[in-house]
């Protein structure tokens, strides 16, 4: 069957409000829906062409870039093709962050990416902000083109769509963790921590990484990054490996910056 993966990207409807962030605690998550006939029959009106039951190779040549969905892997035989006559292959995110304003917040991590990026929109809204929640979370990032009264915004951001968005420079960027996943995808670990790294790629000494102290592959990776590096720990009681961010001493959090703690 035919499938629509992320129709905000191609049909973009018209302007309206939304919620600053979704609802806390409990997450849904949109599934890929069936394209229905009229759909498609509405895209095709808006002067797009479709091709059904394969990938022409040639429709590359005659293309500027390649947007290509995260799940779809590498060594598709379309991408290669991409990939070998120098077509740009990108993704969602990198479409917004080439017109992105506002500061972006960037999470990732094998595992609680969702919790921490529902909970970071929620902290920021009582807070006062208004932040727009999404990414790999469920909610498409063209859908911020329709809000611009957002000031802020927090992605969940998997390896994949990390892959895929060369201009991302979050002004904030946090790692939890890297446990064995994607093995289907990715060579070894080592590949796959390559990819996760990529959320820092841009950032520089004017930017925040905020990464897990307790996972020994992200404290590895905390001595190569260029931002100011907040470690966190629920294992540690002294600051061995990092100067600033927060641990857990005598059963309470403790926080330290710029050497004082909190």
């Amino acid at each position: 069957g035919c499938y629509i993966n992320n129709p905000k990207v191609i049909n973009m409807p018209p302007r309206a409000s939304t919620p600053a962030c979704p609802p806390l605690p409990r997450v849904k998550r949109e599934r890929r829906k069936q394209a229905r006939p009229g759909e498609l029959l509405a895209l095709v009106g808006r002067g797009m062409q479709l091709f059904a039951g394969g990938h022409p190779l040639e429709l590359v040549e005659r293309c500027d870039w390649v947007l290509a969905s995260p799940g779809v892997p590498p060594q598709n035989a379309l991408l290669q093709r991409a990939a070998q006559i120098g077509r740009p292959i990108i993704g969602d995110i990198e479409l917004l962050c080439r017109e992105l304003k506002q500061p972006l917040l960037g999470i990732t991590g094998t595992n609680g990416k969702t919790t921490a990026v529902s909970l970071t929109g929620h902290l920021l809204q009582q807070a006062g902000f208004k932040p727009f929640v999404g990414g790999n979370i469920g909610t498409p990032v063209a859908e911020l083109a329709k809000h611009p009264e957002h000031d802020l915004v927090v992605l969940e951001l998997s390896s994949f769509q990390l892959e895929t968005s060369p201009s991302l420079h979050p002004r904030v960027a946090a790692l939890l963790n890297i446990t064995e996943d994607h093995l289907d995808r990715y060579p070894d670990m080592r590949a796959y921590g390559a990819a996760k790294e990529l959320i820092f790629k841009h950032q520089t000494t004017a930017d925040w990484a905020v990464m897990n102290m307790d996972d020994a592959e992200v404290a590895r990776m905390s001595q190569r990054v260029k931002a100011r590096v907040l470690g966190f720990s629920s294992k540690r009681g002294h600051w061995d490996r990092f100067s600033d961010g927060a641990l857990v001493r005598s059963k309470k959090i403790v926080v330290r910056l710029d050497g004082q703690e909190t």
